[in-house]
Formats: structure tokens, C-alpha cells, sequence
């Protein structure tokens, strides 16, 4: 029902859009299915459920944090958003759910995944799992609209109480919505 691309890694959407695909390069994190980074040009040939609520806990022993780290029979569908929008930047992704809920995972060195994580080490930054966003800032809460992912940014169209533009990403603030 959706379908997103990016720097050779595909997402869709079906089942009543609540269950999310990724296929492709996951390089830093971005398919969504790692506890760990993995290495560089690993790649998923058949789409891989990629939850966006998930306890890691309930999945036991994990060999290989590098592989694909996400058990299907064990989430739990009742659990799970429906989905809005998924926007993708080239090794990041960011989905909006219809409870107005913003989601996001991938390479995000400059703060494009908008979780408040920067750092020089590529791997310190880069979020492997889908991680909820703070849509919170200085007391004001937002609802995104429409996200955007470019190569180190990412843009979004929000309802605020004030009237600022905001971004995260490369020279901006690693804060979702920090004003630029």
C-alpha cells in the first residue's frame, strides 16, 4: 500500500498498514532488523518485518546481533501502529504513524535520525532498531505531518503552538525539532 526507496535499500507497507518491509544494503542500521551494526554492504535479498513497537527481551539467545534480529511469530500485531508515511534519506529511514506517533532508524551521524544522537564514531550515532522520537521540546509538543530524508538531513512539516521551521540533520542540532 506505501512504498519508500533509498540508496539501494526498499521499504513497503501492507496488511492493513500496520506490518513494515525492509529489503536491501542495511549499512548502519538502516533495515531495521540489527541489534548491532552490522557490516558494511550487508544486504537482505527477501523483505524482513521490521516492527516499529518490539521488546528485544522476549526474543532470547541472539547469535548474531549483526543479522536480522527480529523473530515474527513473536510481535505482537495488537501492538503495532498503523502506518501514515515512510520517507526515506539515503541510509535512514523515518515513518509516521496515523496516531501521529514518529518513528526513525538508520545511519544518523548527523543527527538526521532526529533522536538526539551525534557523534564522531559512525556506530555511536546509528540507531539499528526502530526508536521512538521526543516530539517535545521546551514544553511545546509537535505533530509531524510529512517528513522528508535527504543524504545527511532529514526536513518535516509539523503543527506547533509556535511558528518556527524545523530540521535535524547536518548542521543543524541532533534534537528532532530544534529551530534552524
Amino acid at each position: 500500500e506505501k512504498v519508500e526507496g533509498a540508496n539501494y535499500t526498499s521499504y513497503f507497507v501492507g496488511d492493513s498498514n500496520k506490518k513494515l518491509y525492509s529489503v536491501g544494503r542495511g549499512d548502519y542500521g538502516g533495515l531495521g532488523i540489527t541489534l548491532d551494526q552490522p557490516e558494511t554492504e550487508f544486504c537482505v535479498s527477501t523483505p524482513h518485518r521490521v516492527p516499529l513497537v518490539y521488546d528485544i527481551d522476549t526474543q532470547g539467545d541472539i547469535s548474531e546481533p549483526t543479522q536480522n534480529c527480529i523473530v515474527e511469530a513473536k510481535i505482537d500485531e495488537d501492538e503495532q501502529p498503523e502506518i501514515e508515511q515512510v520517507a526515506a534519506g539515503d541510509s535512514h529511514v523515518i515513518v509516521i504513524t496515523k496516531q501521529g506517533d514518529v518513528y526513525s532508524w538508520g545511519f544518523g551521524e548527523n543527527g538526521q535520525c532526529g533522536q538526539n544522537k551525534r557523534d564522531s564514531s559512525d556506530k555511536d550515532a546509528d540507531i539499528t532498531l526502530p526508536q521512538k522520537m521526543n516530539l517535545t521540546m521546551k514544553k511545546v509538543t509537535y505533530k509531524v505531518m510529512y517528513a522528508s530524508g535527504g543524504a545527511q538531513h532529514s526536513a518535516f512539516i509539523i503543527n506547533s503552538t509556535d511558528s518556527s521551521e524545523y530540521s535535524s540533520g547536518d548542521d543543524q542540532s541532533a534534537d528532532l525539532l530544534s529551530s534552524g
